[in-house]
């Protein structure tokens, strides 16, 4: 029978010598690649259907890695809050002389994460979300 231990023998936790194995590290950064490239073809359709130089220029995809992280960044380099507006869109309520726009969403279509504002898991009878930490569950 194997024996499963807490912590490795420096003290560190076993799922923390998970995080920081070089395996682990390469899968990180393949999925990182992958999804960036998926949301840089997204927001490149989206660019074109716009005359050259008024959209697509101003933002685009970054991949940056962290001590133990990746982070794919949708990069707003006028810092106009164009990177926000794309990804999540404005209302016809909001004070921006742009109007309305619908999400483009590259990074949530790149990683396949609902954009209609939809959770994946499972709900509880008063509408909201189940927890998976047994410290938040009433």
């Amino acid at each position: 029978m194997a024996e499963v231990y807490r912590r490795a023998s420096n003290g560190m936790r076993a799922t923390k010598v998970i995080a920081y194995h070089r395996v682990t590290q390469w899968a990180l950064d393949d999925v990182a690649a992958i999804g960036a490239k998926r949301a840089d073809a997204i927001l490149a359709a989206h660019g074109r259907k716009w005359p050259e130089g008024e959209y697509g220029e101003h933002s685009d995809i970054e991949v940056v890695k962290g001590k133990l992280d990746r982070y794919v960044v949708l990069s707003d380099d006028r810092g106009l809050g164009a990177a926000m507006s794309i990804e999540f869109g404005r209302g016809p309520g909001t004070s921006s002389t742009w109007g309305e726009m619908d999400p483009v969403a590259p990074l949530r279509l790149a990683f396949s994460v609902p954009v209609d504002g939809r959770s994946i898991g499972p709900r509880m009878r008063d509408g909201r979300f189940r927890s998976n930490n047994r410290n938040n569950r009433r």
